[in-house]
């Protein structure tokens, strides 16, 4: 007898959310490597990706719409947030240049890393902007 549904449910485990921020990580850091292109690339990702390594798995289970989370924690992970957000965009804009080429020489792959590196950079946002203005709620299991 296959289990039900409701009683399948990953991210009610902190752990779980946690492997999976750090997996989320790990395949950031991958994809940063890709964009960095032998140091001609876009290497702002390659620095600001180890700060994924604690702020995905943070924001999984800090900022996780079922955890309970204070809102004073949200709001500090919310303005570590835009100090990063702030210095990916200095960095981008210092390397206008080598990312150009870079898309140049790698088109449709190297604007899907591309692509890839900012979905994961801001997912965990989005989780942590939702849990700001949603706030945190409670999930029944049933039985």
């Amino acid at each position: 007898m296959w289990p039900r549904t409701s009683t399948i449910n990953v991210f009610q485990s902190p752990a779980a959310r946690a492997g999976i921020g750090f997996g989320l990580a790990i395949f950031a850091q991958l994809l940063s490597l890709f964009l960095v292109g032998a140091g001609h690339g876009w290497v702002a990702p390659l620095y600001l990706s180890v700060a994924l390594w604690f702020l995905v798995p943070l924001t999984m289970l800090v900022a996780w719409p079922t955890a309970p989370a204070s809102r004073a924690a949200l709001l500090v992970i919310m303005a570590i947030a835009l100090g990063a957000d702030a210095l990916l965009i200095d960095r981008t804009l210092a390397e206008a240049n080598a990312i150009r080429e870079y898309v140049q020489v790698n088109r449709a792959v190297g604007l899907t890393i591309i692509g890839l590196w900012l979905a994961l950079w801001f997912f965990w946002q989005m989780i942590l902007i939702y849990s700001l203005i949603i706030g945190p709620r409670r999930v029944d299991v049933a039985d």
